[in-house]
């Protein structure tokens, strides 16, 4: 029986996203257009964390819907990040800064999340 495989070594080089098939059951249903990153949305039992633990588990929610909106083809993404002293603000903003499919991205002052909030716009 012949392999019918196709290379597609070369379109990984190039910036493209490669995904078998069997691992894609596990993305997430849809886009997103604004991501909540406040603990008590992304983990039940937290009380126990440290914030360095929270921090690390709401920055990988923001890389996962991040690469997930670059998938879709996003416009923009809202990221809910909260107040508070303005560390995960600074470190996604930190991140986003490097980004080089981020054409901008600012505060964004939203009536039903305040001033808590950043607008991500893609290239």
């Amino acid at each position: 029986m012949a392999d019918n495989r196709i290379d597609v070594s070369a379109l990984g080089k190039s910036g493209f996203r490669i995904f078998e098939l069997g691992k894609t059951v596990n993305m997430p249903a849809g886009a997103r257009s604004v991501v909540d990153l406040h603990i008590d949305k992304l983990v039940d039992n937290y009380a126990d964390l440290t914030s360095g633990e929270i921090l690390d588990i709401q920055l990988k929610e923001f890389e996962k819907w991040y690469d997930h909106a670059l998938l879709h083809k996003q416009k923009t993404l809202t990221i809910i990040h909260g107040l508070g002293k303005g560390i995960l603000k600074n470190e996604i903003h930190s991140i986003l800064s490097n980004k080089t499919e981020v054409s901008g991205y600012h505060n964004l002052h939203h009536p039903q999340y305040g001033m808590g909030s950043t607008e991500i716009i893609f290239q």
